[in-house]
């Protein structure tokens, strides 16, 4: 009992706030490592290959031509959530257009994590452990 007693103080002793900070940087990382996966991928976030070019002539992979999409991927921290913006046309990807056909870079609200999930869920356990390691 000696160390669950030991456990439940650190835990008190753990504010709110620095396990929501830690948690949301560990997770802001690790979004933006999926993200950047997915391209290197070629795939969405539910494991599903993007549609192939309409042209078949370069030999550049699908998005990365000039690496604008890529690099232009940014995660932030606001509040209590983790932001996730692609710059420029590249954000016409995520849902497609009635020319163009999706590739979707971000996870859809409505349909969970998909294959962020495991990551995401890692983040955030490896985030609290550490933090009551620390205290």
């Amino acid at each position: 009992m000696a160390g669950l007693s030991a456990f439940i103080q650190k835990l008190e002793r753990l504010a709110a706030a620095d396990v929501k900070a830690q948690v949301l940087s560990r997770a802001r990382d690790v979004v933006h490592d999926e993200c950047v996966r997915g391209f290197v991928e070629q795939r969405d976030p539910y494991g599903v290959s993007w549609a192939p070019r309409k042209d078949k002539g370069g030999a550049w992979p699908i998005l990365r031509k000039t690496g604008a999409g890529l690099d232009s991927l940014t995660a932030r921290v606001a509040g209590d959530r983790v932001i996730m913006r692609i710059r420029g046309y590249f954000q016409f990807h995520q849902s497609g257009t009635s020319r163009m056909v999706a590739r979707m870079v971000f996870p859809d609200p409505a349909r969970g994590l998909g294959t962020w999930s495991g990551p995401v869920n890692d983040a955030a356990r490896d985030a609290v452990r550490d933090l009551v390691e620390r205290s």
